[in-house]
């Protein structure tokens, strides 16, 4: 689904969601300066909460990425889908984000039991999930079936990557002990 953006021009759905969500964070008149030509795209705008949850789930939740298919009776829910998972709100999301993967069928099977969150960036399969570079290397001891092969591509469901500030920012707030 397209929308109209204030010039006049055809965007994705999720890149005005995109927008909103910067103009929520940075003030309007801030967003749209950086959004239409100041000479940086709102990808690299989004971001510089580092270790601030609180940051990263409202930036998550503005275009209802997570909450769409993670959360109860969510209407994005599918047989197969992680089921640990629960962005409903910033406390279940912070919680649940601290389990082991569950509920995955067919070729994502090998990836139940796997922690959402790792010890680092790299060893979490939530960023795997987002970070192509991550999932190809994606590799636990313990989990030998949890490869890039079985790590969905989440970016496909989502309509494209995570801004970069936000996926460094969840790198960050993991590589911190996820506090």
């Amino acid at each position: 689904m397209n929308k109209t953006n204030r010039l006049g021009s055809l965007e994705p759905a999720s890149t005005m969601f995109r927008y909103r969500a910067l103009a929520a964070r940075a003030g309007v008149a801030t967003a749209l300066s950086l959004a239409f030509g100041c000479g940086e795209t709102v990808d690299d705008a989004l971001g510089g909460g580092g270790e601030d949850f609180s940051a990263i789930y409202t930036e998550m939740e503005a275009s209802g990425e997570c909450s769409g298919c993670h959360a109860p009776n969510a209407p994005g829910i599918v047989a197969g889908i992680e089921t640990t998972q629960d962005w409903s709100t910033e406390a279940r999301a912070k919680s649940t984000l601290r389990g082991n993967a569950a509920g995955m069928i067919g070729n994502n099977e090998g990836c139940n039991g796997v922690p959402l969150v790792g010890d680092t960036a790299d060893d979490s399969l939530l960023v795997a999930a987002f970070d192509e570079d991550v999932r190809e290397g994606f590799e636990l001891a313990a989990f030998p079936d949890c490869t890039a092969d079985a790590i969905a591509d989440q970016t496909l469901k989502t309509g494209g990557p995570l801004p970069s500030g936000l996926l460094a920012d969840l790198k960050a707030w993991i590589n911190a002990g996820a506090p």
